[in-house]
């Protein structure tokens, strides 16, 4: 879980740049389509201390910049996730402290028990710590009686 919701933090912060370069482009051809007049020189020199900074694209990467900055970042999905990843991070869950490694292991060593999938997440994220606890996870997620 916590690698997914690192990828998708990870994508995000793509969109999020493509759509400030995307608008930082559309600025500076805003300034090339309308210059300033004779009498706006100090402005002009203004403008061009901030002017924004745009990595070169070729067609392509431009077109695809273009359908990232439309397609946008949700501001409440951004949020959630954040939060999802300081709960998944926090130093009292034991999901700060796993591995892929060891959640392979912890798959491979719970085979004999034949949970399903959604057992063997919870048994992931619950770390329960002697058989009664991971019967509890059995019981409780897994709906079997």
């Amino acid at each position: 879980m916590l690698q997914h919701f690192l990828q998708l933090k990870k994508d995000n912060d793509a969109l999020l740049a493509a759509a400030e370069h995307h608008g930082n482009r559309e600025v500076l051809r805003a300034r090339e389509q309308l210059p300033l007049g004779k009498r706006d020189k100090d402005r002009e020199r203004e403008l061009n201390k901030k002017t924004p900074e745009v990595p070169d694209l070729n067609a392509a990467q431009l077109q695809s910049e273009s359908d990232l900055a439309r397609r946008g970042v949700s501001n409440e999905l951004v949020w959630i996730q954040d939060e999802v990843l300081k709960y998944l991070c926090a130093d009292y869950n034991i999901t700060a402290r796993q591995t892929e490694e060891g959640v392979a292991h912890l798959a491979d060593a719970l085979q004999d028990y034949r949970l399903t999938k959604a057992e063997l997440l919870q048994a992931c994220n619950l770390a329960p710590r002697s058989q009664v606890g991971l019967y509890l996870v059995s019981e409780i997620y897994g709906g079997k009686s």
